[in-house]
């Protein structure tokens, strides 16, 4: 069986060229060459086999609260020095507490990820934070994401292999601090939290699927390799390649 290929792109999410190959990525799965991976759209198919989201409903939740909390609590505070506290920020952090008790009183992250994180919270808010309480934001916005990301990428591929029909290129555009190593810069920050769960160190330079189909990780392609090896290994017939060709052409024009 032919192998696959996977693309882990870097992606900055307010550069305009790489919103433009997001695009182009998006017109590929749709002329079913590839098979498009997506950022911030939980796990399961969007357009037939050819569109996936990759994220974790709950890990992607807590990410979007840490970032809602920098954004529309410590930010506010901030710029009152800490006191007193806009009633908007504070309205904001209770909300964000609640919601993070209900996932733990519902199974979805443990007593002691509770705690942690509001610990996290309240080192925040009264703006004792540490080299510790900073890594809590990368654990949780970043490295815990990826061990789900991850694991639905191979799930992903596993399923789209089983049929001979399907494309055999993968494409994930994601911001950059989720494909590569990322090391905390305070030197007393403890080795435990130096989390390194990097998409790279999960996938490195190729991993295998099932017993016998290698998966090739290649990063930071441009779209033209991209398109080339798409064309190389498309499965469908004589005709609809010399269509996918013409058409490859006019979007690399």
């Amino acid at each position: 069986m032919p192998h696959a290929v996977l693309y882990l792109l870097q992606e900055t999410h307010t550069n305009l060229e790489h919103l433009d190959r997001k695009g182009s990525l998006q017109d590929l799965a749709e002329w079913h060459a590839t098979v498009n991976l997506l950022e911030n759209n939980n796990f399961g198919p969007l357009i037939g086999d050819y569109q996936w989201g990759v994220e974790n409903a709950d890990s992607h939740r807590i990410a979007a609260m840490i970032r809602k909390f920098i954004k529309e609590v410590v930010h506010p505070l901030r710029k009152v020095n800490w006191y007193p506290c806009p009633p908007e920020a504070a309205k904001v952090y209770l909300e964000i507490g609640a919601d993070l008790k209900t996932m733990q009183q519902n199974g979805k992250i443990s007593e002691k990820e509770y705690g942690k994180l509001r610990a996290y919270m309240e080192s925040w808010i009264t703006g004792k934070t540490t080299p510790q309480t900073e890594a809590v934001f990368d654990k949780y916005v970043f490295y815990r994401r990826n061990q789900r990301i991850a694991d639905n990428i191979r799930n992903i591929i596993a399923h789209v292999l089983a049929s001979a029909h399907m494309p055999r290129v993968f494409t994930l555009s994601i911001g950059g601090k989720h494909v590569f190593r990322q090391i905390f810069g305070h030197a007393d920050v403890p080795e435990k939290y130096k989390e390194v769960e990097d998409l790279q160190t999960h996938f490195r330079n190729h991993f295998k699927v099932g017993n016998d189909i290698i998966v090739h990780t290649f990063y930071d392609y441009g779209l033209k390799k991209i398109a080339k090896k798409a064309l190389e290994l498309f499965p469908g017939g004589p005709v609809e390649k010399v269509v996918l060709e013409k058409r490859i052409q006019f979007l690399l024009k």
